[in-house]
């Protein structure tokens, strides 16, 4: 798929989640990353699992910092995100991201890698 913005580089990070991040329902999205790409983000993205499942969530920023949230509860249920599991983002375009789900001892958790 066709990057919407040519300057705009594939850029991945990485989450590990907290019990705080699944309390408060919200998810931060690294420093440097918004630092480079907070004026290519809207106010909601999508998410997209390995199966092809798309979820939709709400981007809120508050003083330079820009959190996953409306959603982010949801997406974290029905995954059955607990501690420590790691999540790897891949931003393809201004409003998605491909997310890979792995468990507590680095497994992936029942998702399957798309062959891209």
């Amino acid at each position: 798929m066709a990057n919407e913005f040519p300057h705009v580089k594939q850029f991945h990070f990485f989450k590990i989640i907290t019990i705080q991040s699944l309390l408060v329902g919200k998810l931060m999205i690294p420093r440097k990353f918004v630092e480079k790409y907070r004026n290519c983000l809207p106010n909601a993205i999508y998410l997209k699992t390995p199966s092809g499942a798309k979820w939709k969530l709400d981007l809120v920023k508050i003083d330079g910092k820009i959190w996953f949230q409306k959603g982010w509860k949801q997406f974290a249920k029905y995954h059955n995100l607990a501690q420590y599991h790691l999540l790897i983002f891949k931003y393809e375009r201004t409003s998605h991201f491909h997310v890979h789900i792995f468990e507590k001892s680095a497994n992936r958790d029942k998702i399957p890698f798309p062959n891209s």
